[in-house]
């Protein structure tokens, strides 16, 4: 859909993510990450329910298509 060109998607472009997991522990918030598809479900329930806010961080797979 970009031609290839992706921006933000890894530091070879310049601009990237920080760890979310220590941008939690910053802002003394919990913090979950969902690494695959089996953990969906049982880290979703998770996150919503622990009181207050959560940073969830949710990898999706590199070929995803973007709409």
């Amino acid at each position: 859909m970009f031609e290839g060109r992706l921006v933000g998607s890894d530091p070879k472009t310049g601009v990237s993510n920080p760890d979310f997991m220590y941008l939690a522990k910053a802002h003394h918030l919990p913090y979950e990450i969902i690494k695959n598809n089996v953990e969906i479900v049982q880290k979703v329930k998770k996150v919503l329910m622990t009181p207050g806010p959560v940073l969830c961080e949710i990898n999706i797979d590199y070929k995803q298509r973007r709409m």
